[in-house]
């Protein structure tokens, strides 16, 4: 499996990076403009923020064309109401090229739903009020999440049955980098052991993530979370997980039913008890996975380092 595996993600991983800047087309240059008053963007182009845009509409806005760029330019777009189920931020259904980039963006249910997107790029975005998911991406192919910041995770918002989490990323993608972000949860301090919100960092969904890369974030809480997730990498689901540090999540890799992952070089701790509920922690947990290998990463203060059998390595036939 990882043989397989290994080179079908180099030959995404190059040309993923190496479009991180670019951001729109050399000839959208020429059609730079603001944002419609009503929110709504119907061509391809730049769009950007000359202020701050304080919105109770929903969506805050609306992408109706492929190849499109929207600059924060340093400034917000934020939702003024009470957060609720159905207030979306930047919505862009089916379509391609999608950049969000240079600015903030808080208050929405979902603050950037792109669904069955392509070519989607959010970098140097600080999600600073995440009442439910800072971005969702179902079903996205080609995807390029880098250099966001993603803080304030509203647990003071209450939750019903259906949606009692509270996610970074989630996302069901092919080819995808998820790279040198920072997530940072912040709970009343001696409340984390007893949390009863799931808090996921990195959610890829069941049975159609493939090819993904999480490398080089800083994933951290300010004390042990009970149902925290730094990366949960659901059924059937494939993805390499490199080069992180993970602090206080109960979980920092979780691995569903027959999910396959490559998991290296990182650095994962949780802080010593302080009293009170004592939560079991996991550096890794793949008890139900497919295929898992996990090499040179750093654990510290888990209850469980690594849970799980880990695929054995082909054997070499005729050598000794």
């Amino acid at each position: 499996m990882f043989r397989s595996f290994m080179p079908a993600f180099a030959a995404i991983l190059i040309p993923l990076i190496a479009s991180a800047g670019d951001g729109f087309a050399a000839e959208s240059r020429a059609t730079d403009r603001t944002i419609p008053e009503n929110g709504v963007i119907t061509e391809s182009g730049l769009y950007f923020l000359s202020e701050d845009l304080l919105v109770d509409r929903n969506p805050g806005l609306d992408v109706r064309a492929d190849d499109v760029t929207i600059d924060l330019g340093g400034h917000a777009l934020r939702f003024t109401g009470t957060p609720k189920p159905g207030i979306n931020g930047i919505v862009a259904s089916s379509r391609s090229n999608l950049t969000v980039r240079n600015g903030s963006l808080g208050g929405f249910w979902y603050n950037v739903h792109a669904t069955d997107s392509k070519g989607l790029r959010v970098n140097n975005v600080k999600f600073d009020d995440l009442p439910y998911i800072g971005i969702n991406a179902s079903s996205a192919k080609d995807m390029l999440i880098c250099d966001n910041l993603f803080t304030n995770f509203r647990y003071d918002i209450p939750k019903g049955d259906k949606d009692h989490y509270i996610v970074a990323i989630n996302t069901g993608a092919e080819d995808a980098v998820i790279c040198n972000n920072r997530f940072n949860a912040q709970v009343k301090p001696g409340t984390g052991n007893t949390l009863n919100v799931e808090t996921v960092f990195v959610l890829f969904s069941a049975n159609v993530t493939k090819n993904c890369l999480v490398a080089h974030n800083e994933m951290e809480a300010n004390e042990v979370l009970n149902r925290g997730y730094a990366i949960w990498i659901a059924t059937d689901s494939q993805a390499i997980v490199t080069n992180n540090r993970i602090s206080n999540m109960q979980y920092s890799v979780c691995m569903g039913g027959a999910a396959s992952a490559i998991v290296c070089f990182n650095d994962f701790s949780v802080d010593a008890p302080k009293g009170g509920k004592i939560l079991e922690t996991y550096g890794v947990s793949a008890t139900g996975a497919k295929s898992f290998k996990e090499f040179d990463n750093q654990f510290t203060g888990f209850s469980i380092p690594v849970n799980g059998p880990q695929t054995p390595e082909p054997e070499q036939v005729g050598v000794k």
